[in-house]
């Protein structure tokens, strides 16, 4: 191969890293519509400094606008909410630990005669790994009789 055939070839290849790496390095559509509704939400915490009646304490700031993603989350899905750090530190120190039982929800099947029967097995659980199934029926707890 010439020496300007090779020239030629390396400008190329040359031009389409640099092409390659430009486009990786621009910001996306995704990333600037992310930061298009991030300033939404700077500008209406903005204006409700400047316009709301009293000035807004630090803490009323930060609830304000963890109402706001929670009134977004629960448009979107009733049962999803925003926790914050603080209660959610809060929420796993006090559901750490251990709990008591064998692992199951119970419940009165009136269908099944009103007997207890079992909702769910809790994964991980000694019922769990015994192979308990949801709609098991529990007839006896440590030798008792449970019907009536």
């Amino acid at each position: 191969m010439s020496g300007r055939n090779l020239g030629w070839l390396f400008g190329v290849v040359m031009a389409g890293v640099f092409g390659l790496a430009i486009s990786q390095s621009a910001p996306s559509a995704a990333r600037d519509g992310d930061y298009e509704m991030a300033r939404l939400v700077v500008d209406v915490l903005q204006e409700v400094r400047q316009r709301y009646v009293r000035e807004l304490k630090p803490e009323e700031q930060r609830q304000f606008v963890e109402a706001m993603i929670n009134g977004g989350l629960e448009r979107l899905d009733p049962h999803s909410n925003y926790i914050n750090p603080q209660d959610f530190k809060q929420f796993s120190r006090v559901s750490k630990g251990t709990f008591g039982g064998v692992g199951i929800s119970l419940g009165v099947d009136m269908q099944k005669g009103g007997r207890l029967t079992v909702l769910s097995p809790i994964v991980g659980t000694p019922a769990y790994t015994a192979g308990i199934l949801a709609g098991d029926i529990i007839t006896k707890i440590n030798g008792k009789v449970t019907e009536n």
